[in-house]
């Protein structure tokens, strides 16, 4: 099979399980509302509904035409960004499309004549589809609405990117970080603690010379740079050891089985930072803003909610907290009689000796 046939048969591949299983997720007509989902191909066959567009196929006399296709070409792609870009580059990504949307079809029809959506098992898959999409989507709009009021403006996104570049993670990467904080430093191994004890206490001296002591001991001193939280070619343990310790100290790590570092520590440098309008950063800071703002926004929500809607949950906080310490009272009662049996099982002090002797004697 040359390339360009290797290419064709993945995407076909590709474009079935997409259209298939994404497309498959519009919710089922039991559940839908006046206005749901209108982009999904439900019920597009009926005997005499009027057709739009031109009849492309049939299925038991019942027609799909072209404007049917359409709307499931467009959820295709609207579905599966990333196939939907590699379709761009296929002529036949279309034709293709359509033979996966005529095995949908299919299924649906199949599905529909032999009444397997009536079983049970179908429908409580179904229904719990359901009430997993409302979840998703109750929460989505809930969240979209407790975060419309934040301040995007370019003093609201800059004022939220100084106060928490230097707290959040998400901030530790490109494009809001240029150099990552980190420490300068020295090393050298010996094979015993003791040998890289006496190294570094020596070295420790004021004035003393960290490479002219190596050398001393014909030991070769490694420049490790700027040792960073990303500094994959050093030593954890050493990358830990270090951000803790100030500049000019020397301190041993254990690296390994009979390896000792001996590290001095360097000049710090700081994170730098992005400025605000630095290529990139504003746009960033549209995406994660709501994103890092969203919890603290629902929950604030949440409150207001309670004391509008008159909620009250005392009582059913008091009965988890009845049910944590009753589970925890049991816990603590498997462990005593785990303990307690343990204890018995093992030989007293005054046993141990017989016990050893009689191994012996076995032995």
């Amino acid at each position: 099979m040359n390339q360009s046939l290797k290419n064709r048969s993945f995407l076909s591949v590709g474009l079935l399980l997409s259209s298939l299983l994404l497309l498959s997720g519009c919710l089922p007509d039991w559940g839908k509302k006046a206005g749901d989902c209108t982009g999904c191909s439900t019920d597009v066959a009926s005997a005499d509904r009027k057709v739009g567009g031109e009849v492309l196929l049939t299925i038991n006399g019942k027609a799909r035409t072209t404007e049917d296709f359409e709307t499931f070409w467009q959820e295709f792609l609207s579905s599966d960004p990333q196939a939907a870009l590699m379709a761009q580059f296929m002529p036949n990504a279309r034709e293709e499309m359509f033979k996966n949307y005529e095995t949908e079809e299919l299924i649906k029809e199949w599905i529909k004549s032999n009444k397997k959506d009536k079983d049970a098992d179908y429908v409580k898959a179904q229904k719990k589809a359901h009430q997993q999409a409302d979840r998703t989507l109750n929460i989505t709009a809930f969240k979209d609405d407790a975060v419309k009021n934040l301040d995007m403006s370019d003093a609201g996104l800059q004022s939220f990117y100084e106060e928490n570049r230097d707290k959040n993670a998400v901030f530790q990467q490109p494009p809001f970080l240029v150099t990552a904080e980190g420490v300068k430093a020295q090393q050298v191994i010996f094979t015993d603690e003791k040998s890289a004890k006496d190294f570094a206490d020596r070295a420790k001296k004021p004035g003393a010379n960290f490479v002219n002591l190596a050398k001393a001991v014909k030991k070769e001193v490694k420049d490790l740079g700027l040792v960073t939280a990303q500094s994959r070619t050093v030593e954890p343990t050493v990358r830990v050891r270090l951000k803790d310790m100030q500049e000019g100290t020397v301190d041993v790590v254990n690296v390994g089985p009979k390896q000792f570092a001996v590290v001095k520590a360097g000049a710090k440098q700081q994170n730098k930072f992005a400025g605000f309008n630095e290529p990139n950063v504003k746009e960033a800071l549209k995406e994660v803003m709501p994103q890092m703002k969203a919890y603290e926004a629902i929950m604030a929500r949440v409150e207001d909610l309670k004391k509008e809607y008159k909620v009250e949950d005392a009582k059913g906080q008091e009965f988890f907290k009845k049910e944590a310490e009753e589970k925890k009272a049991k816990m603590q009662e498997e462990l005593k009689a785990a303990q307690e049996q343990a204890a018995k099982t093992q030989p007293s002090d005054e046993q141990a000796p017989v016990a050893a002797n009689t191994a012996a004697k076995v032995a």
